[in-house]
């Protein structure tokens, strides 16, 4: 797998064609070593090399398309899997879910404002505008659990995902709380996660689903 990540970097990491971001069947080999094997030990033969790969393709990896994100975003639930117990901080993780955020939601950041030290390489780009939501249709979807399978099978389809978007944008928004709740008992938690508070409150909420809303 880290030999197929790094031929698909090597054709280029921004190139549609090049396969970086892992596919069904490898995201589902990770998730089994993870129910296997100890994730709680600081050092394994088997772990350790799976927790380098995970943050590879969170960093390494640049977002092209919907796939991508739920690729991305599906790997960042292992990575709650992973650390449920001895809760080691990612920052591979937080980024890319800020990340995620940024390419799928309607908002008004633009690069030069961003709050935090977030790397932000696919931020308002070409290859990734494919990826936003249309923030005049979105009032009527529905949330519900993303459909991994099927994103990943068949990916962007015009308009025609906007369903599995907003479902991704929920996910991102319970994963990010999931996280918040994880690393809550750091010391630096309060400089990790105001600029990504800050990223939170300049969503355009008004053009959300009701489900997505958090009151004031």
């Amino acid at each position: 797998m880290q030999k197929n990540l790094t031929r698909g970097l090597s054709r280029g990491s921004t190139n549609v064609d090049a396969r970086t971001w892992p596919g069904i069947s490898e995201l589902i080999f990770l998730r089994v070593t993870a129910a296997i094997w100890p994730t709680s030990d600081m050092n394994h033969q088997v772990i350790s090399p799976a927790r380098i790969l995970i943050g590879s393709y969170l960093s390494l990896c640049r977002v092209r398309s919907t796939r991508d994100l739920a690729s991305g975003l599906f790997l960042c639930t292992l990575v709650l899997q992973y650390e449920e117990l001895s809760k080691r901080y990612w920052p591979e993780s937080s980024n890319f879910l800020i990340n995620a955020l940024l390419l799928i939601a309607p908002h008004h950041c633009d690069a030069e404002s961003l709050p935090g030290w977030f790397p932000i390489q696919d931020f308002d780009s070409e290859h990734c505008r494919i990826t936003r939501l249309d923030a005049n249709y979105l009032k009527d979807l529905s949330i519900e659990k993303p459909n991994f399978v099927e994103v990943l099978l068949i990916g962007d389809d015009d308009n025609a995902n906007a369903q599995a978007k907003i479902n991704l944008l929920s996910l991102t928004f319970d994963l990010i709380g999931r996280f918040a709740e994880l690393y809550k008992s750091l010391d630096g938690f309060i400089e990790l996660f105001g600029p990504i508070l800050a990223i939170l409150d300049s969503i355009q909420s008004r053009n959300l689903p009701e489900a997505l809303v958090v009151s004031p």
